[in-house]
């Protein structure tokens, strides 16, 4: 072993790095598993293994996790690790009980937890000019992530430090999923302003917290002059906060309470010079009950009976995030076509469920207009 290589960096139990995983990838990121389950785990013991960590000369490759194993893990001293991050042919040595050789999840490593996972969010790095099939030695991980698995820091310094690496390495969407899910650990009630300025204290869960974000920024970002017809919560359904809003729909409260959806908003905008309304019927999903197809014709044929006119009536159903259980398929097989699918976090984006008849067909070209 050459005088000038710096000391290969302390391993940290599989244990502590599942737990500091979970730390910094909390609940609200897309595709979670892949950077806290026992894969990731694997995965981040043998970069510190070899040392393949920004600083030092080493590069991982794939076949470093594959065949690695218990007893080798076990194996700590500098030039036994350092021999391992050298080898290339391991098949030809016959290890034995390798973690993950022979079986069918070689690419979910590399390419679900490796590339996608922890290389998408600025853990794992790839060395220029390295070139070849993705199998290579090629992968290091960044310094600033792995300080983050320092068992000196712990507590509070821990958090800071955490928190700055998501703010450096994490989308804008990402944190937004984080800091909705922190408020539910840290407030009683949730404050939510409404579109006329006035504030209204909601319970404190994920349906409100949903709630709070449509009323807050789907009406501002989607809307003209938005108005609140309707909101229920665990505390009190079918709340009118504006009852002198005239909207000429009369419904019954045997109707609302069966056809209201979580939050109903009224839209007033220009068309053609004339003042003209959207009404939106928004279905907030925590853990079930999207904008499902029977709801949305029963709503339409109340309108209808009434004289309303239908073609100015929207449909939505609105969850926390892409990474929330609500957010499943049993939600999601049921929305309605011709209806719309916000996420929170992503405030400026809409899903469209576009509606086409036989007559229609338009093409993908024309649709991107």
């Amino acid at each position: 072993m050459s005088e000038t290589m710096p000391l290969l960096p302390k391993i940290p139990s599989r244990e502590t790095i599942r737990q500091r995983l979970q730390m910094i990838f909390p609940e609200g990121i897309e595709g979670r598993n892949n950077l806290v389950g026992d894969m990731a785990v694997n995965t981040i013991s043998v970069f510190f293994y070899i040392g393949a960590i920004e600083g030092y000369d080493q590069l991982l490759q794939p076949g470093h996790i594959y065949y690695m194993s218990d007893r080798q893990l076990k194996i700590q001293d500098d030039e036994s690790r350092i021999h391992w991050a050298n080898r290339s042919r391991w098949a030809n040595n016959k290890i034995s009980n390798t973690w993950y050789i022979g079986q069918n999840n070689r690419e979910s490593i590399r390419d679900d937890v490796i590339k996608e996972g922890f290389k998408d969010r600025n853990a794992v790095r790839i060395r220029p000019g390295v070139k070849g099939q993705a199998n290579k030695p090629r992968y290091f991980l960044s310094k600033s992530f792995t300080d983050l698995f320092d068992n000196d820091t712990s507590g509070e310094k821990l958090s800071d430090q955490i928190s700055h690496w998501q703010k450096q390495n994490l989308t804008k969407e990402t944190q937004l999923a984080i800091g909705f899910r922190k408020t539910t650990n840290t407030v009683d009630r949730i404050s939510v302003e409404f579109p006329d300025g006035t504030r209204r204290s909601l319970p404190n869960d994920e349906s409100s917290i949903i709630m709070k974000h449509v009323i807050e920024s789907f009406s501002k970002n989607f809307l003209t002059d938005p108005h609140v017809i309707s909101y229920s919560t665990s505390e009190e359904k079918y709340t009118n906060p504006n009852p002198r809003l005239v909207h000429g729909l009369n419904f019954s409260k045997e109707e609302i309470s069966k056809i209201f959806p979580d939050v109903v908003l009224l839209d007033i905008y220009q068309k053609e010079d004339q003042d003209t309304t959207l009404l939106i019927f928004i279905e907030v999903v925590a853990t079930s009950g999207s904008m499902i197809q029977e709801r949305k014709d029963t709503i339409l044929n109340l309108l209808c009976e009434r004289g309303y006119d239908t073609s100015k009536v929207a449909f939505v159903t609105a969850f926390l995030d892409r990474a929330s259980r609500a957010y499943s398929k049993k939600n999601l097989e049921k929305i309605a076509w011709g209806s719309f699918v916000w996420f929170a976090n992503y405030p400026y984006n809409i899903l469209i469920m576009k509606e086409q008849n036989t007559e229609e067909k338009k093409k993908l070209n024309e649709l991107m207009l």
